[in-house]
């Protein structure tokens, strides 16, 4: 997701979606989830270190950024990619979600730091980005 909005603003050329996430699977230390019919996951940490890898092994004048856990600069960096209009994906992996999505929104709440999903889950619209139990966060691409 993130790659095709930034290769549509660099012009590059890549792959379809699901072509470039099965090529870039491997290299991002993907899992099959047992008994999910062959879905895929990925670990925060190893998404942002296997992209990274991969974005400057190829030249392509991106990285990988993010934020996971309770940091204080999340939300002001959340402000810094919106003024710039930089897609940013939320997760949250907690007892009551695991799921990921772009943001389409964010706010302080007495629950914490929320996402506005650009598409919701159905009854869910928003993740905790910094859930009090359980993992959240947020990562971006941006120019190298």
């Amino acid at each position: 997701m993130l790659l095709g909005w930034w290769g549509t603003q660099l012009g590059l050329q890549l792959p379809e979606r699901d072509a470039l996430a099965a090529a870039l699977a491997p290299q991002l230390g993907a899992w099959v989830v047992p008994f999910s019919g062959r879905q895929r996951a990925v670990q925060p940490w190893s998404w942002l270190l296997g992209l990274g890898r991969v974005l400057e092994h190829e030249g392509v004048p991106l990285q990988a950024r993010g934020h996971w856990g309770h940091q204080p600069q999340t939300q002001p960096r959340l402000a810094h990619n919106w003024a710039r209009s930089i897609p940013t994906v939320g997760f949250e992996f907690s007892g009551r979600t695991q799921h990921y999505g772009l943001l389409s929104a964010y706010a302080q709440t007495s629950q914490g730091l929320e996402g506005q999903l650009v598409a919701p889950l159905v009854g869910k619209p928003t993740l905790h980005l910094q859930p009090r139990l359980g993992l959240g966060g947020v990562f971006w691409l941006e120019p190298r």
